[in-house]
């Protein structure tokens, strides 16, 4: 049995022909399309990360200044409220024989100036004879076996000779007179009396509550300030910081750690430009996680605030953001190719 051919007439192959060149015409039009869109996809995620990252470094620089404004201006209340402290003493002490004020006045006048600063531990008055007076009085039981003027963290008798009535800060130290271990920073002003220093007005400021304040409130997730003093030594950071921070070998639970020398050279100089005054955001590796440095010095002291934050938590609305945009982008094309092919 003979199969039957079929014979074309000359209109069902022009057809034929019309229909696969639209077809072939659809299927390059959707290609050229996907490829138009996935690098307009491609474009708007590189631009889009460009912007945000902006935006982003802009935030932590506005962040980490308005933290050290606020410490500024914490350092500054204390150093005006033993400034003043020592100046209303000096206005009851024997000009000639520079008798010191009774206890009575003291235990008066030393809550009063505790009341307006923040963050302190403690307020004193110390003679240069070794007599103390602190409050609040149950915060320690040190008075009367330690003499602060002899501690190695006072400031020396000549520096405050060379600027009188100035406010000079202590170095930084583990407080002599709490109860538990806390490092401090005072804020000390001399007391005069006809041009001779008859005692001090101090008052402790706790580096742990210093930083604390911004680690219980940072509006970003992850991220932790941190205090560093002259050279390379970290003062002030939350207890997971200072693991964090701390080079291999060098991680002390309390007190100063050494941030100098380390093997990431990075961080090394980063903390250079920092010690030497810098108000910069950088982008790094800290221990192999892209991380967010923003840094800002303080006026009052010779301190320097740092804001570290992880880049995948800084720029985590960024990056939702740009999900929306590609995923908009994506369904745009899925409807032309589902329009197109309809159409065919």
């Amino acid at each position: 049995m003979k199969l039957k051919r079929i014979h074309f007439l000359l209109w069902h192959k022009i057809l034929f022909l019309l229909t696969a060149s639209i077809v072939i015409l659809a299927l390059g039009l959707g290609f050229v399309t996907w490829r138009s869109l996935r690098q307009a996809s491609q474009q708007i995620r590189l631009d889009g990360d460009e912007v945000l990252s902006k935006q982003t470094e802009t935030f932590l620089e506005k962040l980490v200044k308005g933290q050290a404004v606020a410490l500024d201006l914490q350092l500054a209340q204390a150093r005006t409220a033993v400034s003043y402290g020592a100046t209303f003493l000096e206005k009851h002490l024997h000009p000639e024989s520079g008798k010191l004020p009774d206890a009575t006045l003291l235990k008066s006048v030393l809550p009063g100036l505790m009341k307006n600063a923040s963050n302190t531990t403690m307020i004193y008055f110390a003679s240069r004879s070794g007599e103390l007076w602190i409050f609040p009085e149950g915060e320690s039981d040190a008075k009367g076996t330690v003499n602060l003027t002899r501690e190695s963290f006072f400031p020396q008798m000549a520096d405050f000779e060379r600027a009188p009535g100035d406010v000079l800060w202590s170095q930084i130290h583990a407080s002599p007179l709490s109860l538990h271990y806390e490092m401090v920073v005072d804020a000390i002003s001399p007391v005069m009396a006809d041009g001779n220093i008859r005692g001090y007005v101090g008052i402790s400021l706790s580096l742990t509550r210093l930083i604390a304040q911004f680690s219980q409130h940072q509006p970003i997730r992850g991220g932790y300030s941190f205090l560093t003093g002259t050279g390379y030594h970290l003062i002030a950071a939350p207890p997971h910081a200072r693991i964090e921070l701390s080079p291999p070998g060098r991680y002390v639970p309390r007190g100063m750690i050494d941030l100098g020398n380390s093997d990431d050279f990075e961080f090394t100089a980063t903390l250079r430009d920092m010690i030497l005054g810098g108000t910069f955001v950088k982008k790094m590796a800290n221990k192999g996680k892209p991380t967010y440095l923003a840094c800002h010095p303080l006026d009052q002291i010779n301190w320097h605030l740092g804001l570290m934050v992880p880049v995948t938590m800084a720029t985590a609305a960024s990056a939702q953001l740009l999900e929306v945009i590609e995923s908009g982008t994506h369904r745009a094309l899925l409807e032309m190719l589902i329009s197109q092919s309809e159409k065919r």
